[in-house]
This record gives C-alpha cells, structure tokens and sequence, in this order.
C-alpha cells in the first residue's frame, strides 16, 4: 500500500481545525498554555471521532461489502462537498468563531471532526493500521490547531485557509476516484 494516501486523507480530513482556531484570533490574545490546551482538545477529538467512525464502520460496513468501492467513494465525495462548502463559508468570514467558554469549544470541536467521523466509517474497510489512525488524527488535529492559533487573522490568511480546504477537497475526491476505479493505491 502506498503510505502517502494515508498521510494526505489524514491532513487533508483534520486541516476543517486551522480556519476554526484561526477564528480564535479575533479574542484577546491568549498564553500559549491556553493555546497547547485548545489545540490538544481539537486534537483529541478528532483522535475520538475517528476511532468512533471506524467502530460504526467495523460493526456496519460488513453489510455493504459487495459495493464497498462504491460506498467509499461515496463517504468521501461527501466529505469533499463539506470542505468546498466550508471553503466558500470562509471566504465569507462566516467560519469564524468566537469561543466564550470551554464546553462551547467542545461543541465546535466535535463539530469540526464530524467529516473524521465519516471518514473513519470507510477505514474499516481500507487496508490500513486502524490502531495507529487515532494517534495520526491527534497529531494532525493537533499540529492544524497550533497553526492555526498561531496565525494573526487578516484577510489573506483567511484566504489561505479557504484555498487549503478546497486543496483539501480535491485531494480527497481523487483519492475516492481512485479508489472507486480499484487502482492499487490502498
């Protein structure tokens, strides 16, 4: 199996926390032990999101084995369509948040890693070590936040954000092209 499929699906799934924590500039300006806190909670969501979607996948994937390349093309051409829209929501300004308080973190956290969620569904079936794709969507969910929360937030690093989530987007649907036309990748 060629390693790099796995690498990029796993940015290019956790890359939806850079334009949230991005957001998080427009606050006052926090220590970087609150930022370490924030990044690793975006991180460790996503870690959970994904083993959760490999679990469902794991228990219910089984029932559509005969079309699974269909239904992983699917998954991710969904997922590809959620990043073009949340693309064109962060031109807009309208992806930005603003955070008062840590269970409301929480919610935007579980709501940034719902395509992780999905995706982890389609990795059960993918020959891939499912035991080490939590701790690559930790570190990736992770490094996306520090980036993120690094940033000063201004127009063209709005800018940049959008364009890598549509980069994001067309990775991923080559990706499920491929893989739909059965071309040794996985």
């Amino acid at each position: 199996m060629n390693i790099f499929i796995p690498i990029f699906l796993v940015l290019t799934l956790t890359s939806s926390t850079w334009p949230l924590t991005l957001g998080l500039q427009s606050q006052e300006q926090k220590s970087w032990s609150q930022r370490l806190l924030i990044a690793l909670i975006f991180g460790f969501v996503q870690a959970v999101m994904v083993y959760l979607g490999v679990m469902l996948g794991q228990r219910f994937m089984h029932l559509m084995a005969g079309h699974y390349p269909i239904v992983v093309f699917a998954i991710f051409g969904l997922i590809a369509f959620r990043l073009i829209m949340e693309a064109l929501k962060i031109r807009k300004e309208n992806r930005l948040f603003v955070f008062e308080s840590f269970p409301k973190l929480f919610i935007v956290a579980i709501a940034a890693s719902i395509n992780t969620l999905i995706a982890g569904m389609a990795f059960s079936g993918l020959q891939l070590d499912i035991a080490a794709i939590p701790f690559a969507f930790l570190l990736a969910g992770f490094v996306w936040a520090i980036i993120g929360l690094s940033m000063p937030i201004n127009r063209v690093n709005i800018l940049v954000t959008s364009v890598s989530q549509l980069i994001s987007a067309f990775i991923i649907f080559v990706i499920s092209f491929l893989y739909l036309f059965n071309l040794q990748l996985f």
